[in-house]
């Protein structure tokens, strides 16, 4: 016979070691005594670890584990690399939850430092100089974490190459003669 975990095992309820038995009318041996539950659970160290629990705002209600700190949503599969689609939101207060299709802010998926870059672009203003500052790096890096960032969210510009440039380049590979480099020229 399988025992679940809420019961007890066999033999919990038994006279403490070194006990009297009691006298007729006698609620407990002198000394404290009585019968006692020895079961898996010791109940005050659990009632411990859930004060715990609440003082660190994960009692009930609130199904994060105390190592798990929250995390940025990725936006794209880790299987396949298409788009993730955000489809459940819940409470951390009352664990209510709430199921449908629902549009994903574009900075969410960004890093710690990624936002932190962009909150102090967007307090300065645009500032880059305010950017370089805060980040303690000279204004070329701070540029350069700044056009990373408008990479990640799909903002960098992609200008198309000057044809002219595309031409010489084509001229040097030897992919076309200079009589048709010369053509091409307006």
């Amino acid at each position: 016979m399988r025992r679940g975990l809420g019961e007890p095992p066999p033999g919990a309820w038994q006279q403490r070691a070194g006990e009297r038995s009691r006298a007729p009318g006698q609620s407990h041996p002198p000394g404290g005594g009585g019968r006692t539950r020895r079961s898996g659970c010791d109940h005050r160290r659990w009632n411990r670890v859930a004060g715990d629990r609440d003082q660190h705002g994960l009692g009930q209600g609130n199904r994060r584990s105390v190592n798990d700190e929250l995390r940025s949503a990725p936006r794209d599969c880790p299987v396949c690399g298409g788009k993730l689609a955000l489809t459940r939101l819940s409470c951390r207060s009352c664990a209510t939850e709430l199921s449908g299709s629902f549009e994903t802010c574009e900075f969410c998926s960004l890093g710690r430092e990624d936002r932190d870059v962009l909150r102090v672009f967007l307090a300065s203003r645009g500032n880059m100089k305010d950017l370089e500052r805060h980040l303690g790096v000279s204004y070329p890096t701070a540029r350069a974490r700044f056009d990373a960032l408008l990479n990640k969210l799909g903002l960098s510009e992609k200008t198309a190459p000057d044809p002219r440039v595309q031409m010489l380049e084509q001229l040097a590979r030897g992919e076309i003669d200079v009589d048709e480099a010369d053509r091409r020229l307006p």
